[in-house]
């Protein structure tokens, strides 16, 4: 799985939560940090967690450009308010929402939904 947040306390607490249940977690800072570790773990991410508002490339713009790296991945768009950045993102198979704030249940039931 790989985390895109720009929020230093967003990507330690999910990398927490989601090492217990059993999740092997990258994570990124960025838009453009994540495209590198796509190119580098291409093969191993199965889902992305990605913030929807970050600097430089937001969350939809950066699932566009993982496309290109990765085989249809899952995607799990998080955010506290979206301004209508998802409009176009959501209708499509294999991705969801999670508002945050999120609980550790809120978020282990979307990766487990988005995961089947």
């Amino acid at each position: 799985m790989l985390i895109v947040d720009d929020d230093t306390s967003v990507l330690i607490a999910s990398r927490r939560i989601l090492a217990k249940y059993g999740y092997t977690v990258l994570e990124a800072s960025g838009g453009e940090e994540a495209l590198q570790i796509a190119r580098d773990n291409a093969g191993h991410i199965d889902v992305v967690l990605t913030d929807v508002r970050m600097p430089g490339l937001d969350g939809p713009s950066l699932v566009r450009k993982l496309a290109d790296i990765l085989d249809e991945p899952r995607v799990v768009y998080m955010s506290g308010y979206t301004d209508g950045r998802l409009d176009q993102e959501l209708p499509a198979p294999r991705r969801a929402f999670l508002a945050k704030p999120f609980t550790v249940e809120q978020l282990t039931r979307t990766l487990a939904a988005i995961l089947i």
